[in-house]
């Protein structure tokens, strides 16, 4: 029986009803103070809980793929990865010149949330898309160095899985160390991460795009025109779009993808760790059935009818019910400029412990076929 089968769900939900049902009928006979019926009563309440216990896994595991079978949840899953490439060259993608936007790009507000290390939280205000949310940003080693004050930092941005803050990535991936490592290496160049909040309202699964309501809405807007704008003020960004890549797990892949392949004058990159290139509505349906402004998100057409100048690396699983249909969707439709380039698993769930040892390779790739993140003297 599959660990996601609908046929173990019920039978677990069965096993919780005949575990309650058996407890009630047996607990009036165990109703003294002797030590036999006492743990007789405790054993009835553990058989209940764990019952309840593995139905809870069954039904989240069934909505959020954790894991994809029972070798995955018993670590002997196959660790088999094969690695495929779609479109054009990744650093030739990254190369193309595109123009910017004529329009000015009014000027972002932030105040300071909190300082911890190198990493402050700042609340951003876009003063184009209205949307206030929070960012974080770890400066590289080095960064206030005199000897570096005119020196200029390529930017990654981060989009964390929904729900999350902005301390998921950089927490769950080690991304101080990470970058340090591949740094001193001389496998990536110093970066200035930084880390975004897209689920705002406090809740609300955006899906990165711009709604159709108010100010609040404009999500996309506000992470990939109005941060971008106040980074460039406030801190030694470089300007070139080779320069810029995003990257994220989960829905948070997918915003780094849509983030990128809309908006290529900004960002030459992108990477995804189990991320989907269609969005995937939960508690907030922006758009109704058949409204034309969602075909802006579908980046399998984009891919097919306009592809954008950007370098994609991308990891799935084939277990992946949510990205490993859309990354071949995305696989089948790219064509240069556009570059995909993709490692997919034979197993594995929709979890950090799956995407966790691939960020250090994706960003490995990115320093090879990305200039403006290349590691420099």
């Amino acid at each position: 029986m599959s660990l996601t089968s609908p046929v173990l769900v019920a039978i677990l939900a069965l096993l919780v009803v005949i575990s309650v049902a058996a407890s009630v009928w047996i607990w009036p006979r165990l109703a003294n103070t002797r030590v036999v019926t006492v743990l007789g009563r405790l054993g009835l309440l553990i058989v209940v809980n764990v019952c309840v216990l593995l139905l809870s896994f069954a039904l989240l595991n069934d909505q959020f793929q954790f894991f994809s079978d029972w070798t995955d949840l018993m670590g002997t899953a196959s660790t088999q990865v094969t690695s495929s490439q779609a479109g054009g060259a990744a650093s030739l993608a990254a190369q193309v010149p595109v123009a910017s936007p004529t329009s000015a790009v009014a000027t972002a507000t932030a105040t300071t949330v909190s300082s911890a290390g190198n990493g402050t939280v700042y609340s951003v205000t876009g003063g184009q898309s209205g949307v206030t949310s929070n960012v974080l940003v770890y400066l590289p080693k080095g960064y206030a160095d005199p000897a570096n004050a005119t020196r200029r930092y390529p930017v990654l941005i981060g989009f964390g899985g929904y729900p999350s803050t902005v301390y998921q990535l950089a927490n769950g991936f080690r991304i101080s160390g990470t970058l340090e490592a591949l740094t001193g290496r001389g496998a990536l160049g110093p970066v200035i991460a930084v880390f975004v909040q897209p689920w705002t309202p406090a809740g609300r699964d955006t899906e990165c795009v711009n709604g159709g309501g108010g100010a609040g809405d404009q999500v996309e807007t506000w992470a990939a025109v109005d941060v971008p704008a106040w980074l460039t003020v406030h801190f030694r960004a470089v300007t070139a779009r080779s320069g810029w890549a995003t990257w994220g797990m989960s829905a948070g892949g997918w915003c780094a993808a849509m983030t990128a392949m809309l908006h290529p004058d900004r960002f030459a990159a992108a990477i995804s760790l189990g991320g989907y290139f269609r969005p995937s509505w939960g508690n907030w349906q922006p758009f109704h059935a058949g409204d034309p402004r969602l075909h802006r998100y579908d980046l399998v057409a984009l891919a097919g009818s306009s592809p954008p100048p950007v370098a994609l690396w991308v990891f799935t699983s084939k277990p992946d019910g949510l990205g490993y249909p859309s990354t071949t969707a995305l696989m089948a439709a790219a064509h240069p400029p556009l570059s995909v380039t993709a490692q997919v698993a034979a197993s594995g769930g929709h979890r950090f412990s799956t995407w966790q040892p691939w960020l250090p390779v994706a960003l490995t790739w990115l320093g090879r076929n990305v200039s403006g993140f290349a590691p420099k003297p």
